[in-house]
């Protein structure tokens, strides 16, 4: 038989003030967590033991390294990604993200894993001997049944004998309705029997039933069905969990300069401009964590030791304090000719980053991308550029062939300015590989 393995997680706005400066800190007030994520936390502690070394398996990068049509925008994950990395260093770990199970497993004290994908049946005898050798495992939501048959969708196995000498469990089944802690103080925290943790929203919740000798009940579904439990074997110690209420990044507003980007031009940067919701302190913005498509930070040096400027002012003279970064522009227009693959017309350029406490806040800005005088988009600017030119000239872009982009200035006509710009950048080539 099999079932549908939808996530469990659950999307909720924490919103939370701030009561410290990133840049001069004497206090600094952690993030409430949610009933789940505090569950989820103390089950990953009590799973490591004194160890603090977290391995996290996760939805988002093993979707930006095995793109699946089942799940075709990553992006949708990061939510999840940095509610459970923000709630495992909160419970004392640091936290090493990856996009697959590696082979060896001896440098972790506890394996966290989130993203169904990630897990084969060829990878439970690892799973097996780490967890009997000492080592911690955290299994969540639809997980566990990808150990015991081989699923790259969302449809999956019910049966868990394959696995339930260590997992602790018979059998995987679909819910739905409200979760609730069933038991006093679980793993020490605040929580207590009848708190809710999560509500489903449909009937292809996760939960496991048939539960072996051993295995502690923390939390069941409404419907009878376990939400978590602990197990342990051998050595080691198995926490499941079905759901999670992840934390929402507050919605920043950000400006992306130049609004036209042109990939031949040789700038030295990209500015953004970085605006918080009000109730937010733009100081208590971390630099560090600063990130534009979740692959450049912020540009620091430019030949150490001159800094890069990095600025509080009010660049859109709106009365909010923003803050101005800036990054790297030859490795960004690479990265757009080469990676996005985009050479002429809009790209979404995405900044993420965090607060002092841990809060998460994100945007994008779109911008336009040219690349001037390349008029059939070849990465060369040469003399066929020129005839697209001419026997375009006086037409709109709608009106050229498909392809064919001899408006070099972006003013919706082909004219005399544009082959001045073909003539001024003739020759050249396109950006250099990353």
């Amino acid at each position: 038989m099999k079932i549908k393995a939808v996530s469990g997680i659950m999307l909720t706005l924490l919103l939370t003030s701030t009561l410290s400066m990133a840049l001069n800190v004497t206090l600094v007030v952690a993030m409430p967590l949610p009933p789940s994520l505090v569950l989820l936390g103390a089950g990953a502690r009590w799973a490591a033991g004194d160890g603090n070394r977290a391995l996290y398996v996760n939805w988002f990068d093993n979707l930006i390294a095995h793109p699946n049509s089942w799940s075709p925008d990553p992006y949708v994950w990061l939510s999840e990604r940095v509610s459970v990395s923000y709630t495992l260093k909160r419970y004392g770990f640091s936290v090493e993200f990856a996009a697959d199970i590696p082979v060896n497993l001896s440098g972790y004290d506890v394996v966290v894993i989130t993203a169904y994908w990630a897990v084969e049946p060829r990878h439970e005898p690892l799973i097996r001997n780490y967890t009997f050798n000492g080592g911690g495992v955290v299994l969540y939501a639809g997980v566990p049944p990808h150990f015991a048959e081989y699923s790259k969708d969302w449809w999956t196995t019910t049966d868990l004998s394959l696995i339930q000498d260590w997992f602790g469990a018979r059998r995987y089944i679909n819910t739905e309705g409200y979760a609730n802690v069933i038991v006093d103080n679980p793993f020490g925290t605040s929580l207590l029997a009848g708190d809710n943790l999560v509500a489903g929203t449909g009937p292809h919740m996760a939960a496991v039933t048939d539960l072996l000798n051993g295995a502690q009940i923390m939390a069941k579904w409404g419907t009878g069905y376990v939400f978590s439990f602990t197990y342990q074997y051998g050595l080691g110690k198995v926490y499941y969990q079905a759901a999670l209420e992840a934390i929402m990044p507050i919605h920043a507003n950000v400006d992306i300069n130049p609004c036209t980007l042109n990939l031949k031009s040789e700038g030295n940067w990209i500015t953004a401009y970085i605006e918080l919701p009000e109730g937010y302190n733009i100081n208590d913005i971390d630099i560090y964590s600063i990130m534009l498509n979740d692959t450049f930070p912020v540009s620091l040096l430019v030949k150490p030791p001159v800094p890069v400027p990095i600025e509080i002012g009010d660049h859109d003279n709106d009365t909010i304090p923003d803050l101005m970064v800036k990054f790297n522009r030859t490795e960004l227009t690479s990265y757009i000719y080469h990676t996005l693959g985009i050479k002429y017309g809009n790209v979404t350029l995405r900044i993420t980053g965090e607060l002092s406490d841990g809060t998460t806040f994100k945007d994008s800005d779109t911008i336009k991308v040219i690349f001037g005088g390349d008029a059939d988009l070849n990465g060369l600017i040469e003399m066929p550029d020129f005839y697209v030119w001419r026997e375009n000239f006086g037409k709109t872009p709608e009106q050229c062939p498909p392809h064919m982009h001899p408006d070099f200035d972006n003013n919706e006509v082909v004219e005399l300015p544009d082959f001045y710009i073909w003539r001024e950048n003739f020759g050249a080539t396109t950006p250099q590989q990353p």
